[in-house]
This record gives structure tokens, C-alpha cells and sequence, in this order.
């Protein structure tokens, strides 16, 4: 079980987690397969929190300026 409480084969929504790659201050990031396609993606666990979800949203706002043939839209 992850610090944040997660573990392998957890499903998460349409996610099922694969295996912990790193953890930091902010959270967490797990290789995931996504149900809806069988597809290999990243997901980013945040801690809980005001500080958080502020930090989720810079993130989030920063990924849509990305453009790679190997990012999933948002």
C-alpha cells in the first residue's frame, strides 16, 4: 500500500493502477491501464488539501498547452 492509501490493481473511475513510479510532497504517480481503451497511462494522485488541488489545477493548466502525438487529451 502506497503513503496515500492506493495499491496495486485499486481501481480508480475508468483506471486500474498498475504500480507506484514515484512519490513526492504533492503526491503520487502510478502507471495505470485505462478500462475504457486497454491503454498504458501515467496518473498523478494529489495529497488532500487547499494546497493541493491548487497545485492540480497549475498542472493541469500547464499539460494543455502540451502537444505530442504520445499525450492523451485533456
Amino acid at each position: 500500500m502506497s503513503d496515500l492509501g492506493f495499491c496495486i490493481h485499486q481501481q480508480l473511475g475508468a483506471y486500474r493502477l498498475v504500480s507506484l513510479l514515484g512519490k513526492g510532497k504533492s503526491g503520487e504517480v502510478w502507471s495505470a491501464i485505462s478500462e475504457k481503451n486497454n491503454q498504458a497511462v501515467a496518473l498523478k494522485i494529489f495529497r488532500g488539501g487547499t494546497k493541493a488541488h491548487s497545485m492540480a489545477l497549475h498542472e493541469y493548466e500547464k499539460a494543455t498547452r502540451w502537444s505530442h502525438p504520445n499525450l492523451l487529451e485533456p
